[in-house]
């Protein structure tokens, strides 16, 4: 028996590491592979494994563990960041899908109940692969990934009353009356056991975490997640509810991030073997046979689902394009509806020529999600033509000439275009959130809609004339498309890049980026010197590191703004002097020079008021003092005056602080 049970388990964890390993290659998203190895080795493929009684026991804590780890990411920050998009786009989604797929179901099969599940069925789309393409290529911050993520986000809010209302089907009649009170004592009980386990839970990880042993920390809360399943399931609703009430619980918890690094690889297991148990009920041949009827249930999910999600998510993010590309990434069914086909045949709501469609049409339709997701862009221009994307132009963009062009008007094209009208510099900014381009409109900002990605879009913003051109949008795939084209239109002009991640700085750089801003390296800049000014660290030598440490990641060598020390008047908040300290460097010009041969309060205005040379601190030196390698000058004045000093003690000393001495 235990050898048989092994043999098993080595035959789908191998069978899958081959298959998925071939299909990886071709891109397409493991789930398909764990499917496509149970069809090969279950009862309608090669029969390998033939008992599977075993395997739906472990899928069944697969789905335990599945629908967890969608409760931690269900985190009400996420929801209320995310509001717009959750409650408007998703709420929108769900109820058109179903609603129209009930229709389209009621008239096929002429079943209130199998029209109300095809409905429940398409309405879910794929969390794991959407979340995987869209969190691959950096887009969790762009609009497509906020309107999808928003999305899924309401699709994982539908999970408890879907799990609560598909079981009341099985029933030979159905009571609408007995339906909404099993629904709100659903609710009720969930909701006493969702408050008493947010503080019970709280508790006792209070508890382990002081134990600091991952081990127990780990076996806690799998006890707590199956803990948690098995009181729901006791009480008379889902276990699989109290499995996502119990990541809900713990979604907004201090332990969130260590729950999820730790659970994950539990995650990853069992859900590969709930999706290899799917694939045992898969039968290969029923696909051959009716591969029409498949054919046609996914291109009813690609144009009504898509149709949808199209219309939805333009309504929302006025922009066409990005809302096609949507179209055709979320139009897939979602992991969580095979746990309500399966459930749905298990009660007998559905037969098995509908399970077995369902299942072959949702395979496909997930092997299609990454080239749609790929390639959206490229469909959308093909149907539509490259026209200009351009629904108003309030700006005359005709007399522009030495400007800088903002691409993206979020906190750093705000930020840019302030500065830029304060020192009489000219621009214009390209936006694509049609409320932003009308609003800023009305405010008089130059600004216009269009997608900067498109060559006619550059050549209505004046590429060929202007002087730089900044990209300052959270889509790397769009930056990487902007930067490239605007190269061969014009080689010569200044591309500057705003990115997250020094990761990226070297592909745009090949592309042809003259600058790259990567926020997470300026971050750790700015951090480390205000850490050295706290510790009195000369602003020079604060100057020549961070020089020299932008000189070993990217070429954009900046000054970065050392904040001096300051003094405050005891009656009021006014700054009244600005302290700073400066190294003079080993072979500096400055070494042998006296204050008098500086002159620094005639050239600008600071003054010197101690020289710390070694442990002798010179108090009030002499205009005679003659500066030694090594000593430390301590410089005062107002903010303007001491950065003036700081500049002029440059200057002197231009070849060392440029690294030309060793």
């Amino acid at each position: 028996m235990h050898n048989e049970l092994i043999l098993m388990i080595l035959i789908f964890l191998g069978s899958s590491v081959v298959i998925t390993y071939l299909l990886t290659k071709l891109k397409i998203h493991p789930i398909i592979g764990f499917i496509v190895t149970g069809a090969f080795i279950g009862p309608n493929g090669f029969k390998i494994v033939s008992d599977s009684s075993t395997v739906e026991t472990i899928s069944e804590i697969g789905v335990i563990l599945l629908l967890f780890t969608l409760g931690l990411e269900f985190s009400i920050e996420k929801l209320m960041r995310l509001k717009k998009y959750v409650f408007v786009g998703g709420l929108y989604q769900v109820t058109g899908t179903f609603v129209l797929f009930c229709l389209l179901g009621y008239f096929f099969f002429n079943s209130l109940k199998i029209s109300v599940i095809l409905g429940i069925l398409t309405a879910l789309s794929s969390t794991a692969i959407v979340l995987k393409l869209i969190s691959e290529k950096g887009l969790i911050d762009s609009p497509i990934g906020k309107m999808g993520i928003g999305i899924l986000l309401f699709q994982d809010i539908m999970v408890v009353p879907i799990m609560i209302i598909v079981p009341l089907f099985a029933s030979e009649e159905i009571v609408f009356v007995d339906i909404l009170l099993k629904v709100l004592k659903s609710f009720l009980i969930g909701g006493v056991v969702f408050f008493v386990s947010k503080y019970v839970t709280n508790f006792i990880l209070s508890k382990v975490v002081k134990l600091r042993v991952r081990e127990i920390f780990i076996l806690t809360i799998i006890v707590i997640s199956l803990g948690m399943a098995y009181t729901t399931g006791s009480l008379g609703i889902s276990m699989s509810m109290g499995a996502f009430l119990a990541g809900v619980v713990l979604a907004d918890s201090i332990y969130t991030h260590q729950i999820i690094a730790d659970i994950q690889p539990f995650k990853d297991s069992f859900l590969a073997v709930f999706f290899i148990s799917i694939g045992l009920l898969t039968d290969p041949f029923f696909i051959i046979k009716n591969f029409p009827g498949i054919l046609i249930f996914v291109i009813s999910l690609i144009i009504i689902k898509g149709l949808i999600i199209f219309f939805v998510s333009n309504g929302i993010l006025k922009s066409p394009k990005v809302s096609f590309r949507l179209a055709i990434s979320l139009f897939q069914i979602g992991e969580f509806s095979f746990v309500v086909a399966a459930l749905s045949y298990s009660l007998k709501i559905i037969d098995e020529h509908f399970y077995q469609l369902f299942l072959a049409g949702s395979v496909f339709s997930m092997i299609l999600t990454p080239f749609g997701f790929k390639y959206g862009y490229k469909i959308y221009d093909k149907i539509f033509g490259k026209s200009r994307d351009i629904n108003i132009k309030e700006y005359d963009t005709d007399e522009l000439k030495d400007h800088v062009i903002i691409i993206g008007y979020g906190l750093n094209g705000r930020n840019l275009s302030h500065v830029l009208k304060e020192t009489d510099i000219r621009y214009i900014i390209c936006e694509m959130n049609i409320n932003t381009v009308r609003e800023m409109s009305k405010k008089g900002e130059p600004i216009i809609f269009g997608d900067a990605t498109k060559e006619e879009i550059l050549h209505v913003l004046g590429v060929e004339l202007a002087r730089v051109v900044v990209i300052a949008i959270s889509d790397p795939e769009a930056t990487k498309r902007i930067v490239k084209l605007t190269k061969n239109i014009r080689e010569d002009i200044c591309v500057l890049v705003r990115t997250r991640y020094v990761a990226e700085v070297e592909m745009f750089r090949r592309l042809g980026a003259d600058e790259i801003i990567p926020e997470e390296f300026e971050t750790s800049i700015e951090i480390f010197s205000r850490v050295l000014m706290k510790y009195n660290v000369p602003v020079n030598i604060i100057h020549l590191m961070v020089n020299k440490i932008r000189e070993n990641n990217y070429e954009s060598l900046r000054t970065v703004d050392i904040q001096p020390k300051k003094i405050y008047s005891k009656e009021s908040d006014d700054i009244l002097i600005n302290v700073i300290t400066y190294k003079i460097l080993p072979e500096s010009e400055l070494v042998s020079k006296s204050l008098k041969d500086i002159d620094l309060r005639k050239n600008t205005g600071a003054s010197v008021i101690a020289i710390k040379r070694g442990e002798t601190v010179i108090q009030s030196p002499t205009a005679e003092e003659k500066l030694q390698s090594g000593d430390v000058i301590c410089i005062t004045g107002t903010k303007e005056v001491v950065d003036k000093a700081v500049e002029y003690l440059n200057e002197i000393n231009i070849e060392y602080i440029n690294g030309s001495a060793t």
